[in-house]
């Protein structure tokens, strides 16, 4: 991350002289950023030999831009990000690029390939298997395996924003635990937990409903709210002693009413309707990709 700024040009006139004959200096020049780009902005300290008290930047290529006195920094905006994002993504040599980095992803489905339909999320740097994706949550790669020969695929995610919720303070990614014969705490209570990862045999966790015992290895249940402001991962005994990378958004941010919590719900056909199955305030599945039932 770096940020390049040039000096083309002194202006001169009967008021910039008073001001520099005070003390007061004035330059005009041009910023050139890299391809990456840190929140909270690009550092001014190393390239300007003073604290500026205005600059005024024309916007560029679709941003604007913003002077941070209080910490020296140039700020760098695009237009607001949809909270939900619908995106269709090329895939080349099996990988992806979403447009921006991810905060939590509610689907993968694959649309054109070898293999497609609905695929699960997993670590980045992780092997993924048939319906798998790894998704690099710090840049928005996805890397699918080879033989399932993936050209494109739809992406529903919601956008990494700079502040709020939704903000990489809130996002835990790949948190480890070690999966015992009692139910696991994570050490933060969850709003929405992306996926459940055993790392010692390199496969993601199948998922079980609330109150029921897994019943395999390699399943687990995810108690999101387990009745003591904290979420709990209850795992098989045959997984015990397994280390297991977690990620999930945190829950402590949310307002009152954004809370999300366990629900049971009856469907009388395989379609969920919001509005008459009478969950119309659900907008956003708490287990990522996976479905439990």
């Amino acid at each position: 991350m770096s940020l390049t700024l040039t000096r083309e040009t002194g202006m001169m006139g009967s008021k910039l002289q008073a001001y520099i004959a005070r003390g007061g200096r004035f330059w005009l020049g041009s910023m050139a950023f890299d391809t990456s780009y840190p929140i909270g902005g690009e550092s001014l300290a190393s390239l300007v030999p003073f604290t500026p008290s205005q600059i005024y930047i024309a916007p560029t290529a679709g941003y604007h831009f913003e002077y941070d006195r209080t910490n020296n920094k140039i700020k760098a905006f695009t237009p607001g990000k949809s909270l939900i994002v619908e995106e269709v993504v090329a895939v080349s040599s099996n990988v992806g690029q979403l447009k921006h980095k991810p905060f939590y992803i509610l689907s993968i489905e694959v649309i054109a390939g070898g293999t497609t339909g609905p695929f699960s999320v997993i670590p980045t740097g992780e092997t993924p298997l048939t319906v798998q994706c790894a998704v690099t949550f710090t840049s928005g790669a996805l890397t699918f395996v080879s033989t399932d020969t993936v050209t494109s695929c739809r992406v529903t995610y919601i956008p990494l924003h700079e502040t709020g919720p939704f903000s990489s303070d809130n996002l835990v990614v790949d948190e480890t635990i070690i999966a015992a014969t009692t139910p696991v705490a994570i050490a933060n209570r969850a709003a929405a937990v992306q996926y459940v990862w055993d790392d010692n045999d390199g496969l993601i966790e199948g998922l079980e409903p609330v109150t029921e015992q897994p019943t395999l290895t390699h399943n687990a249940v995810v108690d999101i709210d387990a009745g003591s402001s904290n979420t709990k991962i209850d795992f098989h005994t045959d997984d015990t002693g397994n280390t297991i990378k977690v990620t999930y958004i945190k829950y402590a941010t949310f307002a009152a009413n954004q809370q999300l919590g366990d629900g049971d719900l009856s469907l009388s056909t395989e379609v969920y309707g919001f509005t008459e199955h009478h969950y119309n305030h659900i907008a956003i599945p708490g287990l990522g990709t996976a479905l439990v039932g």
